[in-house]
């Protein structure tokens, strides 16, 4: 497809019913799409909308021949076609012809300028948006990170996840997600909030919630505190399987192709199951301690039946290791508490008090072993807590 080839995508006849706010849907829609794929398209837009502000200042534009608008002004074409209207008449009023005098004189001037003015006629005028320019935070494996939009939107970032984000929005509010974030949206009811992410689509006008989208994991959690959000799988039947949470409600996304395995601290309380097509599937948690989910951003940690297994991989992003299993059997144990910044040294000796498991530190792996002295004990305590 030949970039900025106004001919073979938009005419001038096109641009300039654009600029009269006579041109049909499908016209507008095609313009904006062509606008945004080159900045020749959008060069060319300026310099014919100046055109057309001639042509409003003086009278009638003659009939646009499709060659290089830009030359012709150059050549002087349009001022001559300008002088003529209709069957060879004259400019008569000479009110007239000083409008457009002034304004031929004005374009000379604002050829010469930068694009920061062209930029800023074109906004105006259109309310069309020029690309945008974005932004992106990271939060490394052992850091979390917070940042704040334009709109005034605040985010927080768990560890090893990443946020693009314009940095001014326009028509709409659109950022994407890889990893996990807490959202405080502000509301504007114009304008939806919407979170991309690498399967599903969250949408909010103003709310709070939470979202974990890592890659290497098969789900995305999506959880509900504050306000109202639908959740819309990218693929698919997308109207069919989309899910409106209410507050303290959360939805999980299983990937397509993966292995369905429903853990249990997402699978207690009232659940409802949505299949597609696309062997994907969404499962809605009626009603959920919050907590749990969304506390990673605060001091105090709160972790409520989580096992081992699903513990260590939170652990892994929060203190930058990489923890090892040498007992299988090790990750069926669960740990309920709250921690409080507390170092990983410390943490693992928190565990170490909870359940029967050894550990080695080399530099950052980490290597848990089962405590075969302390597990028949344990066990026991496990079945008679009293």
């Amino acid at each position: 497809m030949a970039r900025g080839n106004i001919q073979n995508r938009v005419t001038e006849e096109q641009l300039f019913a654009f600029f009269e706010e006579s041109s049909s849907a499908e016209d507008r829609e095609m313009i904006k799409h062509w606008l945004k794929e080159h900045n020749d398209n959008t060069k060319r837009f300026e310099e014919l909308k100046v055109i057309y502000h001639w042509f409003k200042t003086g009278g009638q534009p003659g009939k646009l021949i499709k060659e290089d608008s830009w030359n012709r002004i150059r050549t002087g074409y349009y001022k001559s076609k300008f002088t003529a209207v209709g069957q060879g008449k004259r400019i008569s009023s000479r009110n007239n012809w000083i409008r457009f005098a002034v304004s031929i004189a004005a374009a000379a001037v604002l050829a010469f300028l930068a694009g920061n003015y062209f930029q800023y006629l074109f906004d105006k005028g259109t309310g069309l948006s020029a690309k945008p320019t974005y932004s992106e935070v990271y939060a490394p494996l052992g850091a979390r990170s917070q940042v704040t939009l334009s709109d005034g939107t605040k985010i927080w970032l768990n560890a090893g996840s990443k946020i693009i984000y314009p940095d001014k929005f326009n028509d709409s509010r659109e950022v994407t997600l890889e990893g996990e974030a807490y959202f405080d949206v502000v509301k504007n009811k114009e304008k939806v909030f919407v979170v991309n992410t690498s399967e599903v689509e969250v949408k909010a006008f103003g709310t709070q919630f939470n979202i974990k989208s890592y890659s290497e994991e098969n789900i995305i959690q999506t959880t509900l505190i504050e306000g109202s959000i639908s959740v819309v799988p990218v693929k698919g039947n997308s109207k069919k399987n989309t899910v409106f949470l209410k507050p303290n409600q959360s939805v999980t996304y299983y990937k397509p192709a993966r292995k369905i395995n429903i853990s249990d601290d997402l699978s207690t309380g009232n659940t409802i199951e949505l299949s597609s097509e696309l062997a994907q599937k969404m499962v809605v948690i009626q009603k959920i301690d919050p907590l749990p989910i969304t506390s990673w951003k605060d001091n105090d940690w709160v972790i409520k039946g989580e096992s081992l297994d699903n513990l260590a991989v939170k652990l892994e992003r929060r203190y930058n290791v990489k923890i090892i299993f040498l007992d299988e059997s090790l990750k069926k144990y669960k740990f309920s508490g709250i921690l409080k910044e507390e170092t990983f040294e410390q943490v693992l000796k928190i565990l170490q008090i909870s359940m029967p498991i050894l550990f080695t530190v080399n530099d950052n792996k980490v290597t848990l072993s089962e405590d075969k002295a302390f597990k028949s004990k344990y066990d026991t305590m496990i079945q008679s807590p009293e």
